[in-house]
This record gives structure tokens, sequence and C-alpha cells, in this order.
């Protein structure tokens, strides 16, 4: 099998810092909380004063904890989804309707502490954590072993001319200085880091978003022959089943005359709020440990 690595990313606005990744599946699908017998304990509740006032505490606790429970299996269905920008809105909502609670402290704090040592929160934790890096690199920054972006080719643009008629609203924006699409790259240990920064117009003349069809774009892989360049077959070989937010397939393709598959990591993060979105295709050396788990 042959690989080249590489990476290619697109981001609207590309000024703007996104705040939730998505991480492979492998990596968290365990139902294992490693959370202490202890912390599932009331023994702090033999401290109240008579039974009356452990029977509410108990009650508190068990009510708190049904309530957790409940949005950990609803964080846990948005991890496996892939949408960790969702598990993490539950679970910090969940936080401050503990934090505003009437409870007694002693069931706040176990519900904080079990939280805590859950697998849905360290899974968000981590992801937020690499959506950190991934971020800087596709901003510009990145860490100090990579080298300096370098402009590569620059494409000029004809909104009119592809169907993308521009309104008085938009064209003093993205005319003159916005009207094409810039390419940079750079050389990041062994690995070729390619950027591209573009800016469009929020919808299309059918007054749908265009970071619709932007996602559709990749999305819809069984269309990728229609215009990818150097794809060979009809459609990218997927690895695992279609994700909304995280996905690992093979690209069979032609280059310089030579037969190759790219085994590639596709991750999209879309912020509806902001209204932004952000990609990374991260080509996989020979070396990835991925190879073995799934061989072209």
């Amino acid at each position: 099998n042959a690989s080249k690595s590489g990476k290619s990313d697109v981001v609207v606005p590309p000024q703007i810092v996104p705040q939730s990744p998505s991480i492979a599946p492998s990596e968290y699908q365990s139902e294992a909380t490693g959370i202490p017998e202890t912390l599932y304990s009331n023994a702090e509740l033999s401290d109240a004063e008579n039974e009356e006032e452990r029977e509410q505490l108990d009650a508190a606790m068990t009510g708190m904890m049904a309530k957790l429970e409940d949005v950990l299996k609803q964080a846990r269905e948005r991890i496996d989804f892939g949408d960790f920008m969702t598990a993490e809105q539950r679970l910090m909502a969940f936080l401050h309707e503990v934090e505003v609670s009437e409870d007694p402290m002693v069931v706040r704090h176990k519900a904080v502490v079990k939280l805590r040592h859950s697998f849905e929160y360290k899974a968000t934790l981590k992801a937020l954590k690499v959506l950190e890096s991934l971020a800087e690199e596709i901003l510009g920054q990145g860490s100090e072993e990579a080298g300096p972006w370098k402009a590569g080719t620059v494409i000029p643009v004809d909104y009119p001319a592809i169907g993308f008629p521009l309104d008085k609203d938009a064209s003093p924006i993205i005319l003159p200085h916005h009207d094409k699409v810039k390419t940079f790259y750079r050389l990041n240990g062994k690995q070729l880091d390619i950027r591209v920064d573009f800016l469009l117009p929020s919808k299309t003349p059918t007054v749908m978003p265009t970071v619709a069809g932007l996602i559709a774009m990749w999305f819809e892989m069984e269309a990728w022959h229609t215009w990818h360049p150097v794809l060979v077959g009809p459609s990218p070989v997927e690895c695992w089943s279609k994700r909304s937010y995280h996905n690992l397939f093979h690209i069979p393709q032609k280059f310089f005359r030579r037969n190759m598959s790219e085994l590639v990591e596709h991750k999209i993060y879309l912020l509806e709020e902001s209204g932004i979105f952000m990609q990374s295709m991260e080509g996989k050396p020979a070396d990835d440990p991925l190879w073995k788990q799934y061989p072209a």
C-alpha cells in the first residue's frame, strides 16, 4: 500500500477559531467510566442528624444521579455521532444546573465529581484539545517544527460566470480583494500541509446557504468522480459507516502515472451559531497504525 501524506483545509471565515472537534470512533468506543465505587456511595448521608433528613438527602441524590445519567446518555449519543460540540453543550448545561441548584452541597459535589470522571467528559475534553492544535495549524500557526506558509496558486473567481451574481451587500465585501481562491503550502516534518482560503457569499441565488453546497461536495463521495482530478473509480472507499462529522476512507488515485491509495481522515466542524465551517483532510503516512486496521 502506498500513501502520500497531506492535509487540505477550508476555513469560512478564516479568522475565526471554532470550538469543538471530532475524534476517531475507535478511540472512544468504551462504556467504562473509570469512576471509583466510592463515588457512588452515599456514606456521607450517615452524617445527617435524623432519619427524615437522611431520606431527603437520599431522594435528592437519587434525583441528581438520574439527571446526570440522562445527560451522559445524551452526550454519548452525540459523541458516537461525531458531534462533540453538542456533547460539550449538554455537559456544560448540566454543570450550570448543578451550580444554581438548591440541593445540598454533598449532592452537587458528587454530581460534579462523577461527571468529571466520566468517559463522556474525558472524551469531549480530549477532543477540544485536538481542535485547538488543529485550528492553530489551519489558521497559519501550529508547531514550531512546521515551516512558514508559502503562497501557492491564486485562482481568480468570476462569480456571475459560475451562477453566483453578487448583490449590493456582497459586492463591496467580496470585491475587489476577495474574488480569488488563495492556496498556501508548507513542509511540516515529512508532511506537506496545504491550506485553501476563500470568501463566498453566505447565500446562493437559490437562497440556500452556500456552506451547505460546500459541505455536500465533500460529503457526497459518490459524486467525487465528477470533479476530483486524480480519483480512480467512481468514489472513495469508506472504512466505516459514514458519519456527519468524521470519516475515514481510501482514495484510489493515479498521480504522475503512478497508481496509489491514500488513506484520508476527514473531519468537519460546523458551528451553526457562528456560521463557521471548517474541515481538515489528513493523509496518513505508510507507517500509521490505521493502515493495518483499514488496509487498501
